[in-house]
């Protein structure tokens, strides 16, 4: 089994789904090490996104999805794109803009800096140096026409509620797509009469794309195996059913293959208000505290159909989590 670096958050007290309304439930930004042989667990990286770059009165900070890029490691906050050496795990460089705000997942295609715009319904594409190349609605909209140029919304706490709420950004031989998890499906920016729907339970996450197909995760434990070319699910697995005598596969999102192993992320549960997006804890919970179920990274062996590891990742402080990425990028 591999080495796998989490990335996610650490909340304010309390935790779990009485926490604090979540723009300003995290107090840091924090990447964990995972050694899946020996079950060891590192804190490698903490971090706060600076002043300028955050709201005023208790700014959230957090790590959200992340991605390898020629050997370095790019993380997120939700203003910012950060470099970061994979030996030191120190970081090297930033970039942002005033346009960005709960940034939900970033990644680099073509030079360009890929950002999934949660807080602005957009895709934003960023010059290294921080310049402007592209900014693009998730939806077919006049962008501008709810938002302000002029504003810089790295300080702007939340803008909810969000129209779409783009989470993932990927890029297959058909360009660049946006996985919008409240339209519950994925439309290629560069051909926007290509979309996948991703209707299942829950809301999608995610959008890891393989020789076999893109996948996302849904908030209510499901796997969906996507074909891009025919643009529909082509596999849908209901992780809960791979043991049945496991935690919840509830608030499920991140995603990593390796080994022939799905690892998947599962969060606390959290406030929000899309309380749509939470209608199943009294469905399908069964029990009155949500919040007992520690946050962890699970490993699944898809063909044996059967879970195989399980790693609490609430011992090491991290309440939520957002990626799950290969200690060393995949060849």
């Amino acid at each position: 089994m591999p080495v796998l670096l989490i990335t996610g958050g650490v909340q304010r007290s309390p935790v779990g789904i009485q926490a604090a309304t979540e723009w300003k439930a995290y107090r840091t930004g924090r990447m964990l090490m995972l050694d899946t042989d020996t079950g060891e667990v590192s804190r490698v990286l903490d971090y706060a996104s600076p002043t300028g770059r955050i709201p005023p009165s208790e700014p959230s900070h957090v790590f959200k999805a992340g991605a390898w890029v020629d050997g370095r490691l790019l993380l997120c906050t939700q203003t910012e794109a950060l470099w970061v050496d994979p030996e030191s795990f120190e970081v090297t460089g930033t970039v942002s803009h005033p346009w960005l705000n709960d940034v939900h997942h970033v990644d680099v295609f073509d030079g360009g800096i890929h950002f999934a715009n949660t807080g602005l319904d957009c895709l934003i594409v960023l010059e290294p140096d921080g310049a402007l190349r592209r900014c693009d609605p998730a939806q077919d909209e006049d962008l501008w026409a709810r938002f302000d140029k002029d504003i810089d919304y790295r300080t702007v706490p939340t803008t909810k509620p969000h129209k779409s709420h783009p989470n993932y950004v990927f890029r297959t031989k058909h360009g660049v797509w946006l996985n919008r998890s409240l339209d519950k499906d994925a439309v290629c920016m560069d051909d926007r009469s290509r979309v996948i729907d991703l209707t299942a339970p829950g809301v999608p996450h995610d959008g890891i794309v393989r020789p076999d197909g893109v996948w996302f995760t849904t908030t209510e434990g499901h796997l969906l195996q996507c074909d891009p070319d025919a643009a529909k699910v082509v596999r849908n697995i209901e992780l809960g059913t791979l043991d049945p005598d496991a935690a919840p596969t509830r608030w499920c999102r991140g995603l990593h293959f390796q080994d022939d192993l799905a690892y998947v992320g599962f969060s606390r549960l959290r406030p929000t208000k899309a309380r749509a997006n939470l209608s199943w804890v009294k469905r399908s919970l069964g029990f009155k505290d949500t919040a007992t179920h520690n946050s962890r990274v699970t490993a699944y062996d898809l063909k044996a159909g059967k879970l195989v590891g399980s790693w609490d990742m609430e011992e090491h402080g991290l309440n939520a989590v957002f990626s799950i990425l290969p200690r060393r990028p995949l060849s």
